[in-house]
């Protein structure tokens, strides 16, 4: 419908929405020449839009770290904001981050991100994830058997000792070498087997890589 050339028609209290979607409802005020309210004399028929907020989309990325096995758990409690954006007074956190002793696992987290009054917003952000990795590697550990040497005399000839030439034991754990050749007559390598145990007497020997 039309209105009176001479009148004025604007709308007033109109909604407003922080996330969601609403209809856009107002009020319609029609006002003649003078400046009078003659809305009155009007059938006004409303057709609303809508005033949608969606969630921001954002995508976090946790830190890797990576380390030799020392018999203390591993982790990095590190994330970034890769891509999108959250609001200035929104403050950003990672929680339920894992840790790892040995191996090699994602750094799965969860976000939390909370508003100036601490108030957990996060429901109002789309988040994506992308996983770093936390590893650790066996380590290194080279291990010198001695030597011994002596005359025939129908006994077997053995020698127990050793000594590491590069790498170290994490505190708290023990290297205890068994199967040691022993010989009669002869010349032989005098080889060995290396067991390692931590401080809960496990054994721990696939977190090295021995050699001689």
């Amino acid at each position: 419908g039309d209105i009176n050339p001479l009148h004025k028609i604007f709308g007033e209290n109109y909604p407003s929405i922080l996330f969601g979607t609403i209809n856009n409802t107002f009020s319609a005020v029609i006002t003649d020449e003078n400046g009078l309210d003659v809305s009155q004399f009007y059938d006004i028929d409303y057709v609303y839009g809508k005033l949608s907020v969606n969630k921001a989309s954002i995508i976090l990325q946790s830190e890797s770290a990576e380390k030799n096995y020392d018999g203390t758990p591993l982790s990095n409690e590190d994330c970034l904001l890769i891509a999108g954006t959250i609001n200035p007074e929104h403050n950003l956190s990672g929680r339920g981050y894992p840790t790892i002793i040995f191996g090699s696992i994602n750094n799965t987290f969860d976000a939390v991100i909370t508003d100036v009054n601490g108030e957990d917003v996060s429901k109002f952000y789309n988040v994506e994830y992308k996983f770093g990795t936390l590893t650790v590697n066996k380590s290194e550990l080279r291990i010198q058997t001695d030597s011994a040497e002596k005359n025939y005399d129908s006994t077997p000839l053995s020698n127990n000792n050793y000594s590491i030439i590069s790498g170290t034991i994490a505190p708290l754990h023990t290297i205890i070498l068994e199967n040691y050749s022993s010989i009669v007559f002869g010349t032989c390598p005098n080889t060995a087997n290396a067991i390692g145990y931590n401080d809960n007497n496990e054994n721990v020997s696939d977190y090295f890589d021995v050699s001689n």
